[in-house]
């Protein structure tokens, strides 16, 4: 039916005979080209067998495909890994360190020109200076100390109850008790029961 509306030969896709999907051709056979045509000549070969090189072809390429985005996500996952979540995570370990007090603690990320290199130093250069702080804190509470000590006048140190925090010597001579004994105890109850 196909073939004797058709007006030159041509291909179409339907079931044969047999039910099986097929794709047809058919060609029509005449005497002179505007005769009608006394035969025609046609042949249907299964849908799957002529599909299935496209088909095998089409499971490769999308096979491969997905092939290549696993690839690339697993590559993407190593360069996102060494440049950016390691130095990440050294710099958090660095930071923890530092708030453990090891401010001697140190990356090997600095060496890097990078901007985890510049953060690193700043890091590095944040904890120097903490230490030369802690330092010079130390020393000027030595010297404190060592004032406190030996003055030649009492000093003594109290709360806003009047209990003794800390005294000298000379406090100590002033008020007839030593440091231990006067640490805790109140000032008025010393000073107007004595």
């Amino acid at each position: 039916e196909k073939a004797s509306k058709a007006k030159e030969s041509g291909i179409f896709i339907g079931r044969g005979s047999d039910g099986v999907r097929r794709i047809f051709a058919f060609e029509q056979v005449r005497f002179r080209p505007d005769d009608t045509p006394y035969l025609y000549v046609w042949t249907g070969t299964p849908e799957a067998y002529a599909l299935a090189p496209a088909n095998a072809t089409l499971t490769r390429n999308l096979l491969l495909l997905v092939l290549a985005t696993v690839l690339s996500l697993f590559i993407s996952w190593l360069i996102g890994k060494k440049t950016l979540l390691s130095p990440i995570q050294s710099l958090v370990n660095l930071t923890r360190k530092f708030a453990q007090g090891d401010l001697g603690a140190r990356s090997e990320l600095k060496a890097k020109p990078d901007e985890f290199g510049t953060l690193t130093k700043a890091f590095h250069d944040m904890a120097d200076t903490l230490v030369i702080n802690q330092r010079t804190l130390r020393e000027s509470e030595e010297r404190f100390k060592t004032l406190f000590e030996y003055a030649p006048e009492a000093y003594y140190l109290n709360d806003f109850e009047g209990c003794f925090i800390d005294s000298n010597r000379k406090a100590e001579d002033l008020f007839g008790y030593k440091r231990e004994e006067l640490i805790g105890k109140n000032f008025f109850d010393i000073f107007y029961y004595s």
